[in-house]
């Protein structure tokens, strides 16, 4: 092709958007926005927790907790890390991080290799809790955990007493997302 050819290169979700319905549990793949891993040291966490607090409006979260800051939400991923989740398409997101931040943090664009399914409905207690060892019921909305799911890596978010966001490595996604639907398939 010639030198004056413009390619619109076309974002695609890792699962081309699934979606699958039973009586009282839906799961959809979602597109959720840019994922920011944020890393830091101990020695930089109490200037990272205030620089978070004035660039975001709240205090980073704490272990299993997530919280809606400006512009999406923030969980808790491990010691010294956080994931942020934030709104609309932007390639230099954990560029801008990293400036909001002022360098207090190693920041990565993690969103294309992850995906992203919303599980939600009466039903979703009975197939979650056969679907991880997490016990789901018990805790409070704004629940973040680190874990797995038949052998594979999942994010867990309790968005509202009946749904919940999954993020599971884009490398296993059909694998989660086929396991996911086989449990809600054993279970309804």
């Amino acid at each position: 092709m010639g030198g004056d050819s413009v390619f619109k290169l076309i974002p695609q979700m890792p699962l081309g958007g699934v979606s699958k319905s039973w009586a009282g549990l839906n799961i959809a793949e979602v597109f959720s926005g840019e994922l920011v891993s944020v890393a830091f040291d101990d020695d930089n966490s109490k200037k990272l927790n205030t620089r978070f607090k004035k660039k975001y409006g709240v205090v980073p979260p704490g272990p299993n907790t997530f919280v809606s800051i400006q512009g999406g939400s923030a969980f808790w991923s491990g010691q010294n890390q956080l994931m942020l989740l934030l709104d609309g398409e932007n390639i230099n997101a954990d560029k801008d991080v990293a400036i909001k931040l002022d360098g207090l943090a190693y920041t990565s664009l993690q969103s294309d290799s992850w995906a992203s399914l919303t599980v939600g409905g009466e039903r979703v207690y009975d197939v979650l809790e056969r679907f991880t060892a997490l016990d789901l019921r018990q805790p409070r909305d704004g629940f973040a955990a680190r874990s797995s799911a038949h052998h594979m890596a999942v994010f867990i978010l309790k968005l509202s007493k009946t749904k919940f966001h999954l993020l599971t490595p884009r490398s296993s996604a059909q694998s989660f997302y086929d396991a996911l639907c086989h449990t809600a398939d054993n279970v309804i």
